[in-house]
């Protein structure tokens, strides 16, 4: 999870398990994610895990592959890509190239 657009996907999803029989999975790329975090950011953090169905921790520590090693873990676990990026660089650039080489369908939002 990540503060942004994780996070609107996240309230969406809330929204749509009130009425259809989804779980939630919070894949979480190191236990101490939040440490950066403002007092706000926290607080919704902890929220969200709080009404998570379950939780995977992909590792200890911050490090600088953390994410792409969330990322990856993400498509190598879906059927679809849900993506929202505002530059052709980055992380979520490489996500969503790394979902076409693996034949992940991807919705662009």
């Amino acid at each position: 999870m990540a503060v942004g657009f994780d996070t609107v996907c996240f309230n969406v999803l809330e929204e749509i398990r009130k009425t259809e029989d989804i779980k939630i999975i919070a894949c979480i790329p190191c236990e101490n994610q939040d440490y950066n975090f403002s007092f706000a950011q926290k607080k919704e953090y902890n929220r969200m895990l709080l009404s998570s169905d379950e939780k995977i921790y992909l590792g200890k520590e911050y490090t600088k592959a953390c994410m792409l090693k969330r990322n990856r873990y993400l498509v190598d676990n879906s059927s679809v890509l849900v993506v929202y990026s505002r530059k052709e660089t980055g992380g979520t650039v490489y996500t969503k190239n790394y979902a076409l080489k693996k034949g992940v369908p991807i919705i662009e939002i």
